[in-house]
Protein backbone atom coordinates (compact mmCIF):
# COMPACT_ATOMS: atom_id res chain seq x y z
CA UNK A 1 0.00 0.00 0.00
CA UNK A 2 2.82 2.05 0.60
CA UNK A 3 6.25 2.89 2.53
CA UNK A 4 7.07 4.76 6.06
CA UNK A 5 9.43 6.98 5.93
CA UNK A 6 11.60 7.06 9.22
CA UNK A 7 13.16 10.24 10.36
CA UNK A 8 17.09 9.83 8.57
CA UNK A 9 19.17 8.94 12.04
CA UNK A 10 17.38 6.01 12.75
CA UNK A 11 17.74 4.19 9.08
CA UNK A 12 21.05 2.72 10.17
CA UNK A 13 19.68 1.16 13.11
CA UNK A 14 16.23 0.25 11.90
CA UNK A 15 15.91 -3.25 13.87
CA UNK A 16 15.71 -1.36 17.59
CA UNK A 17 12.51 0.55 16.32
CA UNK A 18 9.12 -1.45 16.92
CA UNK A 19 6.19 -1.10 15.29
CA UNK A 20 3.00 -1.38 17.08
CA UNK A 21 -1.02 -0.76 16.10
CA UNK A 22 -2.02 3.45 17.07
CA UNK A 23 -5.08 1.41 18.34
CA UNK A 24 -2.45 -0.13 20.82
CA UNK A 25 -0.98 3.33 21.84
CA UNK A 26 -4.17 4.81 22.13
CA UNK A 27 -5.57 2.31 24.74
CA UNK A 28 -2.64 3.58 26.58
CA UNK A 29 -3.09 7.31 26.01
CA UNK A 30 -6.81 6.39 27.38
CA UNK A 31 -6.15 4.42 30.10
CA UNK A 32 -4.04 7.71 31.27
CA UNK A 33 -6.39 10.18 30.72
CA UNK A 34 -9.36 7.78 32.73
CA UNK A 35 -6.83 7.62 35.55
CA UNK A 36 -6.40 11.25 35.66
CA UNK A 37 -10.12 11.64 35.44
CA UNK A 38 -11.14 9.36 37.75
CA UNK A 39 -8.77 10.47 40.60
CA UNK A 40 -8.39 14.37 39.71
CA UNK A 41 -9.68 15.26 43.37
CA UNK A 42 -7.02 12.62 44.85
CA UNK A 43 -3.93 10.79 43.84
CA UNK A 44 -3.49 12.52 40.56
CA UNK A 45 -3.34 15.86 42.71
CA UNK A 46 0.31 17.05 41.02
CA UNK A 47 0.71 13.86 38.98
CA UNK A 48 3.20 14.18 36.05
CA UNK A 49 4.33 12.19 33.44
CA UNK A 50 7.66 11.44 32.77
CA UNK A 51 9.94 9.60 30.67
CA UNK A 52 11.87 6.79 31.48
CA UNK A 53 15.34 8.35 31.73
CA UNK A 54 13.67 12.13 33.38
CA UNK A 55 12.31 9.57 36.29
CA UNK A 56 15.58 7.53 37.08
CA UNK A 57 17.44 10.91 37.19
CA UNK A 58 15.29 12.88 39.27
CA UNK A 59 15.22 13.01 43.27
CA UNK A 60 12.11 12.81 44.97
CA UNK A 61 10.61 14.23 48.49
CA UNK A 62 7.85 13.11 50.63
CA UNK A 63 4.83 15.61 51.34
CA UNK A 64 6.97 17.19 54.26
CA UNK A 65 9.72 18.15 51.51
CA UNK A 66 12.66 16.88 53.64
CA UNK A 67 12.27 12.95 53.07
CA UNK A 68 13.89 11.42 50.06
CA UNK A 69 12.30 9.17 48.33
CA UNK A 70 14.15 6.16 46.42
CA UNK A 71 12.65 5.43 42.93
CA UNK A 72 12.08 0.98 42.84
CA UNK A 73 13.45 -0.46 40.13
CA UNK A 74 11.24 -0.25 36.33
CA UNK A 75 10.57 -2.97 34.25
CA UNK A 76 12.34 -3.21 30.90
CA UNK A 77 9.29 -2.82 28.98
CA UNK A 78 8.53 0.83 30.79
CA UNK A 79 8.92 4.32 28.92
CA UNK A 80 6.91 6.40 30.68
CA UNK A 81 5.65 6.76 33.90
CA UNK A 82 2.48 8.86 35.94
CA UNK A 83 4.71 9.75 39.01
CA UNK A 84 2.74 10.38 42.28
CA UNK A 85 2.49 14.65 43.09
CA UNK A 86 4.54 15.22 46.09
CA UNK A 87 1.34 16.39 48.10
CA UNK A 88 0.43 12.65 47.80
CA UNK A 89 4.05 11.07 49.02
CA UNK A 90 2.98 10.46 52.94
CA UNK A 91 5.28 7.83 53.21
CA UNK A 92 8.52 7.34 51.91
CA UNK A 93 8.17 3.91 49.85
CA UNK A 94 9.74 3.93 46.52
CA UNK A 95 6.79 1.78 45.62
CA UNK A 96 3.87 4.14 45.90
CA UNK A 97 5.89 6.74 43.38
CA UNK A 98 4.80 5.03 40.22
CA UNK A 99 0.62 5.51 39.88
CA UNK A 100 1.05 4.08 36.32
CA UNK A 101 3.82 2.28 33.87
CA UNK A 102 3.45 2.49 30.10
CA UNK A 103 5.50 0.76 27.42
CA UNK A 104 5.03 4.21 25.28
CA UNK A 105 6.68 7.93 25.97
CA UNK A 106 3.36 9.42 26.67
CA UNK A 107 5.71 12.36 27.92
CA UNK A 108 6.31 13.08 24.77
CA UNK A 109 3.83 15.17 22.73
CA UNK A 110 3.22 12.88 20.07
CA UNK A 111 0.61 13.60 16.93
CA UNK A 112 -1.46 10.15 16.81
CA UNK A 113 -4.49 10.95 14.61
CA UNK A 114 -7.91 8.96 14.48
CA UNK A 115 -7.07 7.34 10.91
CA UNK A 116 -3.54 6.29 12.02
CA UNK A 117 -3.39 2.55 11.81
CA UNK A 118 0.73 1.97 12.62
CA UNK A 119 2.98 3.63 14.78
CA UNK A 120 6.97 3.47 14.69
CA UNK A 121 8.48 3.66 17.80
CA UNK A 122 12.22 4.58 19.23
CA UNK A 123 13.56 2.17 21.38
CA UNK A 124 12.79 4.62 24.05
CA UNK A 125 8.97 4.44 22.91
CA UNK A 126 9.03 7.54 21.50
CA UNK A 127 6.85 7.74 18.17
CA UNK A 128 9.05 8.82 15.27
CA UNK A 129 6.44 8.15 12.44
CA UNK A 130 2.74 7.00 11.99
CA UNK A 131 1.09 5.45 9.23
CA UNK A 132 -2.62 5.04 7.87
CA UNK A 133 -1.57 1.49 6.55
CA UNK A 134 -1.06 -1.45 8.43
CA UNK A 135 3.15 -1.80 8.85
CA UNK A 136 4.25 -5.60 9.35
CA UNK A 137 5.94 -7.98 7.29
CA UNK A 138 3.84 -9.39 4.42
CA UNK A 139 2.16 -12.33 5.04
CA UNK A 140 -0.85 -14.39 3.52
CA UNK A 141 -2.88 -17.19 4.40
CA UNK A 142 -4.35 -19.41 1.87
CA UNK A 143 -7.86 -21.32 3.13
CA UNK A 144 -11.46 -21.32 2.49
CA UNK A 145 -13.08 -18.96 4.51
CA UNK A 146 -16.20 -21.54 5.40
CA UNK A 147 -14.31 -24.35 6.65
CA UNK A 148 -11.81 -24.78 9.21
CA UNK A 149 -8.48 -24.46 8.98
CA UNK A 150 -6.07 -27.91 9.26
CA UNK A 151 -4.15 -27.04 12.53
CA UNK A 152 -1.67 -28.61 11.44
CA UNK A 153 -0.20 -26.26 9.84
CA UNK A 154 0.09 -28.55 6.49
CA UNK A 155 -1.59 -27.05 3.52
CA UNK A 156 -2.64 -29.51 0.57
CA UNK A 157 -5.90 -27.57 -0.91
CA UNK A 158 -6.22 -26.08 -4.62
CA UNK A 159 -4.48 -22.57 -4.08
CA UNK A 160 -6.93 -21.59 -7.51
CA UNK A 161 -9.99 -21.95 -5.55
CA UNK A 162 -8.88 -20.70 -2.47
CA UNK A 163 -8.38 -17.46 -1.02
CA UNK A 164 -5.64 -15.26 0.96
CA UNK A 165 -6.65 -14.12 4.32
CA UNK A 166 -4.76 -11.12 5.85
CA UNK A 167 -3.64 -8.79 8.04
CA UNK A 168 -5.65 -10.15 10.79
CA UNK A 169 -6.57 -7.75 13.05
CA UNK A 170 -5.63 -7.11 16.40
CA UNK A 171 -2.90 -10.00 15.39
CA UNK A 172 1.12 -9.25 16.79
CA UNK A 173 4.17 -10.06 14.69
Amino acid sequence: AGLVSVPAQYRNAIESLKIISASEYRFHEDRLEQYLQLHANDLALGAEVMDRAQFESSVFKAADNTTPVTQSELGDNVKSILVRGQSNRIIANGDELALLTFPVNLAQAAMVNDDDRSIVLTEDGDVIATSTNNIAYRVGFYGDANEAQDPSGSYNRDQANDTVFGPVAGVKV
